[in-house]
């Protein structure tokens, strides 16, 4: 059964949940979480680039202190079939101390979308090959968030 859109954060609080009990999960728990929460379906209208996942990381400028996030967002389009009005944003972050070494990295803000070639499992993988995790590795996360954003 197809989920709601606007139930999605709470369905990604479920999924993560049912992984681990961590106010800041381990990456091998958070990917669990992800892959399975692609595999929950949402009432998305019909079309291209309604129903995707987002990889991306860098300096966020929006905290206090200076701070490097690395977010896994899935997005999922509203609207009424054939046509998007607004996007729902989930986003799974980890946030850290910002330092020069992180300042090396750039971001491949990575897009996969269901109705693409490229199955989920192909590009989730390529995700959890990137540079950045090597880095983050030896790092302690000062906050980890589950968020939703309407963009």
């Amino acid at each position: 059964m197809k989920q709601p859109v606007d139930h999605a954060r709470e369905v990604a609080l479920r999924v993560l949940l049912s992984v681990t009990s961590a106010a800041i999960p381990e990456v091998p728990d958070l990917a669990e979480a992800v892959r399975r929460f692609e595999q929950v379906e949402f009432e998305v209208p019909a079309g291209d680039e309604t129903d995707g996942f987002l990889f991306q990381y860098g300096h966020a400028n929006w905290f206090p202190e200076p701070t490097f996030v690395l977010g896994i967002t899935r997005q999922l389009g509203v609207g009424e079939e054939g046509s998007v009005e607004e996007y729902v944003q989930v986003q799974f972050e980890y946030q850290y101390h910002y330092d020069a070494e992180l300042d090396q990295l750039k971001s491949p803000d990575s897009w996969w979308f269901r109705d693409g070639v490229t199955s989920f499992a192909v590009w989730f993988d390529s995700v959890l090959r990137d540079p950045v995790w090597d880095v983050i590795r030896k790092r302690v996360p000062v906050a980890f968030e589950v968020t939703e954003e309407v963009v």
